[in-house]
């Protein structure tokens, strides 16, 4: 099923499937450009979405289609030349960089391809150093990243450094680093990039379980339809514009109804 592009006025009840709810992020005619050689490369052309609170969203393109430099303006980290975004309800383009800053600390989580984990600290202290950062007090974060780690399995990985880890492990961590400061959005990019096959399904399943369980709203860029295809809604770009959208478990319920008509049929 194809629909409008910027659609969407509800959130994600079970991976994204539709129910009322508030919108957490929403962009309005974002373009950004970037200069070589004095020339002009649009990489994002007056893009306009609407993320409601709870929804699993993939960002899908290939390689050069703008859909990093989307992201990175959803969450604050480029700003756009034109055009507007709005994160849990404030209006994140026109903030000093140290309003800014303090802004993604307390609601933007980043998950990165190659993890970005501090090496010479250990996996509790990369966990909680946001936290601390943040100004929460440190019995809170301690406690936060205590229940964090064991929900993702590395509970047992606390005092190990980031380089005695496997790719899988280190993604956990970056996921529960992440995820530290209770964040209003969980922004993911490639996050499967580095890890083998069986490392990259956990990372999804465990994003798909932290979206329906914890109503985590997640937006994810890949060029993968097959790492696509965990969210509950598919935004695909192209040359800097958004092309359409789909909602994956309604393809399926459509094939599904499609084969049972055959057979009965």
């Amino acid at each position: 099923m194809v629909v409008p592009v910027g659609f969407t006025t509800a959130a994600a009840t079970d991976n994204g499937a539709a129910g009322e709810s508030t919108i957490i992020v929403n962009a309005l005619n974002l373009t950004r450009a970037y200069r070589d050689d004095g020339a002009y490369h649009p990489a994002v052309q007056d893009v306009s979405l609407q993320v409601a609170s709870g929804e699993f969203v993939a960002l899908m393109g290939p390689s050069g289609c703008g859909k990093s430099t989307l992201l990175n303006m959803l969450g604050g980290i480029d700003r756009p030349d034109r055009g507007q975004v709005t994160v849990a309800g404030q209006s994140i383009e026109r903030l000093s960089e140290t309003r800014l800053a303090l802004f993604r600390r307390r609601h933007v989580g980043i998950v990165f391809q190659f993890f970005n984990l501090i090496h010479n600290l250990d996996v509790r202290t990369n966990i909680e150093l946001p936290g601390l950062l943040g100004g929460a007090a440190a019995s809170a974060v301690r406690s936060h990243a205590r229940e964090l780690m064991e929900s993702l399995d590395i509970a047992d990985l606390a005092g190990k450094m980031p380089g005695q880890l496997s790719g899988g492990q280190r993604q956990r961590v970056a996921i529960a680093r992440a995820l530290i400061n209770r964040p209003s959005v969980l922004l993911a990019d490639e996050p499967t990039g580095a890890l083998d096959q069986e490392n990259g399904r956990a990372v999804l399943r465990l994003f798909q379980r932290l979206n329906r369980e914890e109503r985590q709203t997640i937006i994810m860029v890949t060029h993968d339809p097959k790492v696509a295809g965990y969210a509950g809604r598919i935004v695909v770009m192209q040359d800097g514009r958004l092309a359409e959208e789909s909602r994956p478990a309604e393809q399926e319920m459509g094939r599904l109804a499609a084969r049972l008509l055959g057979v009965r049929g």
